[in-house]
């Protein structure tokens, strides 16, 4: 029996290893898919962008219905 873990139980990467599209909420941060409207917060991913100090909110695709 494989057991997948849902995109919103992953870890969350470090801002520096985001891409644009994650960085702004389009793209899954733990599988790079598009999200659409069911999207969850998984967290917030934390680095720094040169010298700033950078917080963004971590999106993920929404965990699977039950029983699927």
């Amino acid at each position: 029996m494989t057991r997948t873990v849902a995109c919103v139980d992953m870890p969350i990467p470090s801002y520096e290893q985001l891409t644009a599209d994650q960085v702004a909420g389009r793209a899954c941060v733990a599988c790079g898919g598009q999200l659409a409207d069911d999207a969850v917060l998984a967290g917030f991913a934390t680095g720094r962008e040169g010298p700033y100090p950078m917080t963004v909110n971590a999106w993920a695709c929404p965990p699977p219905a039950v029983g699927q």
